[in-house]
């Protein structure tokens, strides 16, 4: 290599040096800074729907804790766990586990579930039995589908 740029001549060795250094610019433009800045476009609109969808989340929690509880007199009769049980399935959800809390409550996991059925039933449970949310974690799985992990108190 040595004995080959010793061989050009002065204005050749110039024409591979701007050669090399548009190289290394082309690379630098096309390999490193524009996935970059669309990298940093895709992430500045991702953060912004995620905002929204935060917002949305927030009004609706706002809309639940406002309706307040009211419970059916023929609940009262009824255990935690078959209200929250029969409530699912009036609601056309599939729970993938039902289990007792340690601390008294019904803890409740389903995959899949719509968000569109998902809120309207925990504002039910709240309005129509009283029941009342201690722990929810809802994590956005596909579109329109939402994972959720929740328990349930009794506040009869």
């Amino acid at each position: 290599m040595i004995n080959w740029w010793n061989s050009l001549s002065q204005r050749e060795r110039i024409m591979v040096g701007l050669g090399a250094v548009l190289i290394v610019a082309a690379i630098c433009w096309y390999g490193v800074w524009r996935p970059a800045v669309y990298l940093h476009r895709v992430s500045a609109y991702r953060h912004a729907i995620a905002l929204k969808e935060k917002q949305t989340v927030l009004s609706l929690v706002a809309q639940i804790r406002t309706l307040g509880p009211a419970r059916k007199v023929e609940a009262a009769k009824k255990p935690l766990a078959e209200i929250v049980r029969d409530s699912l399935g009036a609601a056309g959800i599939t729970p993938g586990r039902i289990e007792p809390d340690p601390q008294g409550g019904v803890r409740v996991a389903a995959n899949a579930v719509p968000s569109t059925l998902l809120f309207p039933w925990i504002a039910q449970l709240q309005t129509e039995y009283g029941i009342s949310l201690r722990h929810l974690i809802v994590v956005k799985q596909g579109e329109g589908t939402l994972n959720l992990d929740a328990t349930f108190s009794d506040g009869r």
